[in-house]
């Protein structure tokens, strides 16, 4: 049984979705005291461990125009309804 878990698990390693505020940083193009910030508003999927944010490498870039959560992307959306 044992060895069942651990052929099925083998290509899902957990490490391979996950990375930190640096790698983020490098990813999205901004600097690493910024991914930190939009961790703790809750803009990205991240969680505190101790005192490193994990992140999920599957979410779109948060500094995009098209991410759900960008304030810019809001602000122009309000604007051309307006308009």
């Amino acid at each position: 049984m044992a060895e069942r878990i651990d052929s099925r698990f083998a290509s899902h390693n957990v490490l391979d979705h996950i990375m930190g505020t640096e790698e983020a940083a490098g990813l999205w193009g901004i600097s690493q005291d910024h991914v930190k910030r939009l961790c703790r508003e809750g803009v990205v999927k991240a969680r505190l461990i101790g005192k490193s944010w994990i992140i999920d490498k599957n979410q779109p870039n948060p500094s995009q125009p098209d991410h759900p959560k960008n304030w810019r992307n809001r602000t122009v959306n309000q604007s051309t309804k307006e308009a």
